[in-house]
């Protein structure tokens, strides 16, 4: 049941997403800071951005050691 809701939401919110027209400008490099593996800053843009499609293992309030170092790995893979 939990599954089928999470599925019906995951579609709403992509439809909505699609449903409104999105004007996006460049953004410079330089101006790209990596927070981790799934999100960055932009320099004068807040909140920081979570990228779409992305979901890599937690650097900060790390469940454990494995998924720490993980963590650092993705964000690495993001940075170069």
């Amino acid at each position: 049941m939990r599954r089928c809701i999470k599925t019906m939401l995951a579609t709403l919110v992509v439809s909505l997403s699609l449903a409104v027209p999105v004007m996006a400008e460049p953004i410079e490099p330089a101006s790209v800071r990596v927070i981790d593996g799934d999100t960055i800053a932009v320099d004068g843009h807040k909140p920081n951005i979570r990228l779409v499609g992305f979901n890599t293992p937690e650097i900060r309030n790390a469940r454990c050691e494995d998924e720490g170092r993980l963590g650092v790995k993705a964000t690495n893979r993001l940075t170069v």
